[in-house]
């Protein structure tokens, strides 16, 4: 609290004043009291007066005292004061120099003050040349009566107006103002605040551009897209996205998915959409859509978390994924025509080609039950073949002619056959011994194999079937491979009666020729057969195969082959032969050769016919063969030649025991003949 110095006078004036008075009222009662004479009353007086002075200028003494101490702590807070004052003031002038933000100080409509920064932001050179330009020229003229309104306004604090400014240079921009009013020490005045938002506007304008862009880019977009919002409603679906929900979008936006499409919730779809929105994680999805009308569509879902919810991106793949399914029913049906290929080439057994093309029949048709019937040779009648999927079988017995039922009239017409099971006028009694398969739909397609039919495919089914192109187009593809299963088979039949035909045709040759060579040689007549025969029951007893043993069979049949090449009087001269009659002879192996390995047929018969007279040591002819060179086949030949020429007569001698012929082809083992061959033809003889 300030104190006044009329104030301190009064309390001066009452502190010496009141005291002295009461002194003097006293000092006289005592003296009346005391009746003191006049020297002595003087005296008294006097020295009253003396305290009365001390105890007055003890008083004067603490009052200035005190007084002093407080005017000194006075000065000192006033020194206090004036510093934090000074200290305010510069802290406050350096704010405003250093502010980022224009402030100005103006009254009476003018300008007083403004700091560095609004110097800078208006494009002046300093502050003295900003002050001097009229305020109207800072303010483009579409914002001044704004400008107005802020100095006008008797509120302490305006609100933020943006308004647009002039440079120095006339050069527009735009600036943010507020405005506060302020007392100063020479009258009231308005505080100015003002802030460049000329960047902040560019970026506001350029957000808005970008998000029209974006909005633009979003409605011509090919993919559909939506935005849903956290409570599931549509915030913003674009053209494509109306188009892929077959919904109107007024349909759609402001109402929630589950309302748009009712059982939502329970699809894995909603779950997927769910786990975006609770975890704020991106997803994938393929999904099978079903649209309320029951019909459905495949789409490739991105989605994508945003501030507003979720942004789901949608690609209709509904085509790709049908022509991804009819590429793997190709694929199915591609295998399954390998599969009746291989059953075609690796076996010729027609039952077993049939198992197999009616089981990839039903599998890719989809169908329950389907048969092959043939039309036989002999009664031109169609038979059951085979069949899959029948519950009854009594239908296997009957016979269908051409032309009668649906079966004939797939051959007489030569062309696939769609019915319903009931509607055929024309059916056979065939038809009444399938009635307990209960089949509606009946498909019938021709086997044709090289411009004739062989058959008929029957696909039977119990639901109504109504087959497209595609479906139709595979089903003739199979029918084709079924007549080429057909037709190999009833080839091959035809092949293996000719070549057995042929075969027993060939054998009867061989063998009419070894019977022509026993007559031209009447000593060795039977010989031919007793050697062949022999020589087969070595071989099996060795463990030669059947497919071998034919060609022994026919080369022991042949094996004198080569002495047509002989003349008779070398052949039959009844004495012994000369060194040069020897050398012929021992041509005829060559000449067996020769007249042999022509023929294909008989070239595997080689080995006894040429080589028979060679000899385990290599001491034979005609090409001095050793050991296991020696074809088996002549080595088994060998010993069983040499057996039965010595056990049977000759017109020059008789013939030798058996002991001794054993005796002998043992001696020969490992000289003339092969060891292992000698000791198996001697066990299968016996003792």
């Amino acid at each position: 609290m300030v104190r006044s110095p009329a104030s301190d006078a009064r309390r001066l004036t009452l502190t010496y004043a009141l005291p002295a008075l009461l002194w003097v009222v006293l000092v006289d009662l005592v003296i009346e009291f005391l009746g003191l004479d006049e020297q002595l009353n003087a005296f008294f007086t006097v020295v009253v007066d003396a305290i009365f002075v001390l105890i007055t200028a003890g008083l004067l003494y603490v009052f200035l005292r005190r007084e002093l101490a407080r005017l000194h702590q006075a000065q000192d807070s006033l020194a206090a004061t004036n510093l934090q004052l000074s200290d305010r003031e510069t802290r406050l002038r350096l704010l405003f120099q250093q502010s980022p933000i224009g402030i100005a100080v103006s009254k009476d409509g003018r300008l007083d003050y403004v700091n560095p920064a609004m110097v800078t932001m208006f494009g002046y050179p300093d502050m003295a040349t900003m002050l001097a330009a009229p305020p109207a020229e800072l303010i483009a003229p579409g914002s001044r009566d704004a400008l107005a309104q802020i100095r006008l306004s008797t509120q302490p604090l305006t609100p933020r107006l943006e308004l647009t400014a002039l440079r120095r240079d006339k050069t527009p921009f735009e600036i943010e103002v507020n405005a506060k009013q302020v007392d100063l020490a020479d009258g009231p005045s308005v505080m100015i605040f003002v802030s460049d938002i000329s960047d902040r506007k560019l970026a506001e304008s350029t957000l808005r551009a970008s998000e029209e862009r974006l909005q633009s880019t979003m409605d011509s977009m090919l993919e559909g897209g939506q935005i849903i919002g956290f409570d599931w409603r549509y915030l913003y679906v674009n053209d494509a996205l109306v188009a892929q929900g077959r919904q109107p979008r007024q349909a759609l936006i402001g109402r929630t998915l589950m309302e748009a499409y009712p059982g939502i919730e329970s699809t894995e779809l909603f779950a997927t959409l769910q786990r975006c929105m609770t975890l704020r994680q991106p997803g994938r999805l393929e999904n099978n859509f079903s649209f309320p009308d029951g019909s459905t569509g495949w789409f490739d879902l991105s989605i994508q978390p945003i501030k507003e919810g979720l942004f789901v991106l949608s690609h209709d793949i509904t085509e790709r994924k049908r022509a991804a399914d009819q590429i793997e029913r190709q694929l199915q049906r591609l295998a399954a025509l390998r599969a009746i290929d291989q059953a075609i080439t690796g076996s010729l057994d027609v039952g077993l080609t049939l198992a197999v093309f009616l089981e990839q029949v039903t599998r890719q048709l989809r169908v329950d039950a389907a048969d092959v019937m043939l039309v036989s040779r002999t009664d031109q009648a169609l038979h059951y073949a085979a069949g899959r999927g029948f519950q009854s079988v009594g239908f296997q017995q009957a016979a269908v002619r051409v032309g009668e039922g649906r079966a004939g009239r797939v051959v007489l017409e030569r062309k696939v056959i769609v019915t319903h099971w009931r509607d055929e006028q024309r059916a056979s009694k065939r038809t009444g011994l399938l009635d307990n398969d209960r089949f509606v739909s009946y498909v019938g397609a021709p086997l044709v194999a090289k411009g004739y039919v062989l058959g008929v495919l029957e696909i039977f089914h119990r639901s109504l079937l109504q087959p497209d192109p595609e479906w139709l187009s595979f089903l003739e593809a199979l029918a084709g491979q079924a007549a080429i299963a057909v037709d190999n088979a009833q080839l091959f039949d035809g092949l293996q009666r000719s070549n057995t035909d042929l075969g027993l045709a060939y054998d009867a040759t061989i063998e009419g020729w070894s019977r022509a060579l026993d007559l031209r040689d009447k000593e060795t007549e039977g010989h031919t057969q007793r050697v062949t025969e022999l020589t087969e029951q070595l071989a099996l007893s060795m463990g030669m195969g059947p497919e071998k043993l034919v060609h022994v069979r026919r080369g022991a049949l042949l094996h004198d082959i080569g002495k047509m090449g002989i003349p008779d009087s070398i052949l039959l001269k009844p004495g012994p032969l000369t060194d040069d009659e020897w050398v012929m002879m021992r041509r005829h192996p060559q000449f067996a050769y020769e007249m042999l390995e022509p023929i294909a047929y008989l070239r595997p018969a080689l080995d006894i016919p040429y080589c028979h007279h060679e000899k385990w040591d290599g001491s034979g002819y005609p090409r001095g063969l050793k050991g296991e060179l020696i074809p088996a086949a002549a080595r088994m030949f060998a010993v069983v030649d040499v057996w039965d020429a010595l056990t049977s007569d000759r017109p020059y001698r008789r013939a030798w025991p058996a002991d001794k012929v054993r005796e002998h082809i043992r001696d020969g083992s490992g000289t003339h003949f092969d060891p292992a061959v000698v000791q198996a033809f001697l066990e299968m003889q016996g003792p």
